[in-house]
């Protein structure tokens, strides 16, 4: 997705690199989504671009979501924080 204009309500969102990467047992991924953002998720997909989990929020503010080893194979993901339409960020593990 190219966008031309970031709108200031979704600037001001972050996504943190998940901890512990690597992990065994499980991991956290980190988010900040201000009161401005209507819309916001979390999509999860592997290498070849196949959606494994999404989860929506609710609430706003800092947070995040856990993700345990035993719902994913082992391998290499990528994740994308989604607010109002416009990915804001990706990271992997």
């Amino acid at each position: 997705i190219k966008a031309n204009y970031v709108s200031e309500s979704i600037s001001q969102v972050y996504l943190y690199q998940n901890t512990p990467n690597p992990f065994s047992r499980e991991t956290k991924i980190k988010y900040y989504i201000p009161d401005t953002v209507a819309d916001a998720f979390i999509t999860v997909t592997d290498l070849n671009g196949k959606q494994l989990k999404s989860r929506t929020f609710t609430a706003k503010g800092e947070s995040y979501i856990t993700v345990k080893a035993n719902e994913l194979s082992p391998g290499l993901y990528v994740y994308a924080l989604v607010a109002d339409g416009n990915i804001i960020d990706t990271n992997e593990w």
